[in-house]
């Protein structure tokens, strides 16, 4: 019997009404070796099923390295989630010159206050 089990049920969300789609060019494009640290980040967010109702998490992954650089566990998957996660990693590595923030581009992503601090 295993000892945990992960859950595949996602929270239901009402779809956004907004795409930006055409403000979030794939700029990545599959290109997930760069050759140095702090050029490409990396981000998402997972459904933590509890007993007491989702938790969000969201975590930024440095592509040069592969590891986990900052993570922050949630009640409520939002752009604060996002930035909250993206001040810390900023903060913890500080990149130099530019820096290439990739995720799935979902709504929380291509948030009016996310696409601000991006840039």
């Amino acid at each position: 019997m295993p000892l945990a089990r992960m859950s595949t049920v996602k929270p239901l969300f009402k779809a956004s009404k907004h795409n930006n789609d055409k403000e979030c060019i794939n700029v990545l494009n599959q290109e997930f070796s760069p050759s140095e640290p702090n050029k490409v980040w990396v981000s998402d967010f997972r459904y933590i099923k509890t007993s007491k109702g989702f938790r969000y998490l969201c975590v930024i992954m440095v592509l040069f390295s592969r590891k986990i650089s900052t993570w922050k566990l949630s009640n409520r998957m939002n752009s604060t989630l996002i930035l909250d996660v993206f001040y810390d990693a900023f903060n913890v590595r500080k990149p130099q010159g530019n820096l290439l923030f990739h995720s799935d581009r979902g709504s929380q992503y291509r948030s009016f206050r996310v696409r601000k601090v991006m840039g």
